[in-house]
């Protein structure tokens, strides 16, 4: 008996890593009757979630979109004259 120990040959190949696809559909878990399901809807560009879906992860069910708020430019001829105490 030799006592040179001679390992196996691996079964499976180094892992590599592999370009992920991007995503087709909408990842979105929806609740309908207490059971969760996937939305499914088609997405654009790979995005995560359908139009529909990111607006109500922003929003909720319950509001509506945020809308952009005109801001008064701030200028010294526009300030208020401050009452002094």
């Amino acid at each position: 008996m030799s006592k040179v120990y001679v390992g196996k040959p691996r079964l499976v190949e180094p892992w590599s890593p592999k370009a992920k696809e991007p995503n087709m559909l909408c990842q979105k878990t929806l609740y309908h009757n207490c059971r969760p399901y996937l939305c499914f809807a088609p997405t654009l560009d790979g995005k995560q979630y359908c139009d529909k879906c990111f607006k109500e992860t922003l929003t909720g069910k319950d509001r509506k979109p945020p809308e952009a708020v005109a801001i008064e430019p701030l200028h010294w001829t526009n300030d208020k004259p401050r009452k002094r105490a």
